[in-house]
């Protein structure tokens, strides 16, 4: 059995009957009900048809994401009938961060509202870039490169052991864009 798709969803919800369907994309009734039910896979080319004529992404329209926009041209989906991976844009890449660093201010506002903090917008825009540039974790810290190439084995151990027993263990972790890209519909464990 195939992966299913969403492609009974979205005949629905445009409400289309298969045979409406399959004279639009030019298979017939039956080839519509095996790809509703999974029981055949989507041949390339009818995919793509599909998803245009839907206007979502192929990745959307086969189950693998859950971000219905159509791909940028320089996005590619990667698919053994079993399930994909996609690759962002740098465009579309840039676009979430972006919107990843402002998901990050409107918590930081959060916290200073919870905590009755009231700091004035430019040093709210300060204090969010002096933290960027004190995250160890980043790659665009200084220490960044030495800690990686003279700690290899134990970056981590490291850490604890000089002054980041708090947070040292979150080296390397990527947890906080990972579920934000999720909430976004791109999985990153098949986004590359």
């Amino acid at each position: 059995m195939i992966k299913l798709n969403r492609i009974k969803e979205l005949r629905q919800k445009e409400k289309l009957t298969q045979e409406e369907l399959a004279n639009k994309i030019g298979v017939t009734k039956r080839t519509i009900i095996a790809w509703e039910k999974g029981e055949r896979q989507i041949k390339p080319d009818k995919t793509k048809a599909l998803a245009a004529y839907f206007g979502v992404s192929v990745a959307y329209l086969l189950g693998y994401s859950d971000v219905s926009d159509k791909y940028r041209d320089d996005e590619i989906l990667i698919d053994n009938g079993e399930g994909g991976f996609t690759s962002l844009s740098p465009l579309r890449h840039n676009e979430l961060q972006e919107e990843y660093k402002e998901h990050v201010k409107k918590e930081f506002i959060t916290f200073l509202r919870s905590h009755d903090l009231v700091l004035s917008d430019n040093e709210i825009q300060a204090t969010l870039e002096y933290i960027t540039k004190l995250n160890v974790n980043s790659v665009n810290n200084i220490d960044y490169k030495r800690i990686i190439t003279e700690q290899a084995g134990a970056p981590r151990k490291y850490l604890l052991e000089n002054g980041y027993k708090e947070l040292g263990d979150l080296f390397q972790s990527s947890k906080g864009i990972n579920n934000f890209y999720k909430e976004k519909g791109h999985n990153p464990d098949y986004t590359f």
